[in-house]
């Protein structure tokens, strides 16, 4: 699987005529993960991810309880059972890996509700993402 996924990227690159800088195209070449059972389950945390419900959340908590599940992932799952502590816990942990999904902080919808929440405000400045400021007068 990871090596059809390595492939594929490659042949992507190529039919778009990318050119790619040597690190990139190395990184291309790297495996993200040597442990399938650690892909396989992010997978099955995106695919969670874009189903989040009662059923799916439970569900991919009780994933999470045998198998390595991305803390983004834990954190929509505990934002969207309403456990808005425990999200935050989660995001930190992504804030502390660096995770690339921060990003999506300030834009997805399903981070709505913690908003107000100083700690997501504090976290937003942490990650660098400035509060959108009214124009300051003259």
């Amino acid at each position: 699987m990871l090596a059809l996924q390595r492939e594929l990227s490659q042949a992507i690159a190529e039919q778009i005529r990318l050119t790619l800088a040597p690190e990139r195209l190395q990184a291309l070449g790297r495996r993200q993960t040597q442990n399938a059972a650690a892909y396989d389950l992010y997978l099955h945390g995106r695919h969670f991810w874009h189903q989040l419900s009662p059923p799916t959340t439970k569900t991919l908590l009780s994933i999470s309880q045998e198998r390595y599940v991305p803390p983004y992932a834990m954190a929509i799952v505990h934002a969207g059972l309403s456990q808005f502590d425990l999200a935050l816990q989660w995001l930190e942990r992504c804030y502390e890996a660096r995770d690339v999904h921060v990003i999506f902080l300030t834009i997805d919808p399903k981070w709505d509700p913690l908003r107000a929440d100083i700690r997501f405000s504090t976290l937003l400045q942490r990650c660098g993402f400035a509060r959108n400021q009214p124009p300051q007068p003259g």
